[in-house]
């Protein structure tokens, strides 16, 4: 090789290093090299928080880099989004959010960051029911005898919600806008703040995610009425679901999913999207989720995860509309 050949191809090799797409491409291989920070947007002990614990364990086995859970709880999640929204956009800050928490930015009018705009979804993680429970001081055991009661006591029976815009809180706004009864809404800053008011007794009963309500129904501390969704769930059997209840339109269910910071480089997106559907769809972490009642949902792209997420935000606005809900 003569002296001229050398000095193009190490012209070659210098503009090929100076390429911000090789530069993002080199980042993307060695990705991660330190550790990843992934927002929980709710307080500990819900049913976000331990999917997203759960994840964070199997990826750090994956990738051989630890994840730091950080639990930024308050307006219905919207916290956590807001910082997600301004991190960096190099892959080493993510969100483990759901319908519950993109619920307050459909209702929020002024928001911080562009709610369509300022995130990257990856993929979603997994899918739950939502059960009606109940103190068990409150003498109702079932859900026409919990109308009868709402409709005998109007706006003197409290629900507990893990925030006002929540799943929690729109899911029973609806559902009283159907049954033809008036409630009374007390809002927490996360489900386990609501979980712990509602096994002392100071509110009467939520709507809440199987994984936190299990282990209490199982006890008898709480009273399950009744599910969402159009079957009954292996985790409880006995219960019946809203369209059995006599409430076939009724439908609200729980859905959680990654997303990034926008503008992360398409190659880090894709390699993020692999090795989370791999993580969610491992029969171990398949059976642990089972065990708490959320079904493993992974396989969905990057593009197929955005249109989903549309779709949900268009049959929540309709809800939104048609109960009246500001």
């Amino acid at each position: 090789m003569n002296s001229q050949t050398v000095v193009a191809a190490a012209c070659v090799i210098i503009a090929c290093l100076a390429s911000p797409t090789l530069a993002a491409t080199r980042a993307d291989l060695q990705y991660p090299n330190r550790p990843v920070r992934i927002i929980v947007p709710t307080s500990p002990g819900g049913g976000t928080d331990f999917l997203t614990r759960l994840v964070a364990q199997r990826l750090s086995e994956r990738w051989g880099q630890s994840l730091v859970v950080d639990n930024r709880s308050g307006a219905g999640g919207l916290i956590g989004l807001e910082i997600l929204a301004h991190a960096t956009p190099d892959g080493y800050t993510l969100i483990m959010t759901g319908v519950s928490n993109l619920l307050p930015a459909l209702l929020s009018g002024r928001l911080s960051f562009d709610r369509d705009g300022d995130f990257t979804p990856i993929s979603r993680a997994a899918t739950s029911v939502l059960v009606l429970v109940m103190h068990p001081g409150v003498p109702v055991k079932s859900v026409k005898e919990f109308v009868e009661l709402a409709r005998a006591k109007p706006r003197q029976i409290m629900y507990a919600s893990g925030g006002t815009g929540s799943t929690a809180h729109l899911g029973m706004e609806l559902f009283s806008s159907m049954a033809g009864i008036e409630l009374t809404h007390v809002p927490y800053k996360g489900t386990g703040p609501a979980l712990n008011d509602l096994l002392s007794g100071r509110v009467q009963f939520s709507l809440i995610g199987p994984a936190p309500a299990l282990p209490h129904v199982r006890a008898g501390r709480l009273r399950i009425l009744a599910i969402t969704g159009t079957k009954r769930a292996t985790t409880f059997p006995e219960a019946p679901t809203f369209p059995e209840a006599g409430y076939p339109r009724y439908d609200a269910s729980l859905w959680w999913g990654v997303l990034a910071p926008a503008r992360v480089p398409a190659l880090l997106v894709a390699r993020l999207n692999t090795d989370l559907n791999w993580v969610v769809q491992q029969p171990d972490t398949a059976d642990r989720l089972a065990a708490a009642g959320i079904v493993s949902a992974g396989g969905l792209s990057p593009a197929q995860f955005a249109d989903y997420i549309a779709t949900e935000n268009v049959k929540w606005n309709n809800a939104i509309k048609a109960a009246g809900l500001r």
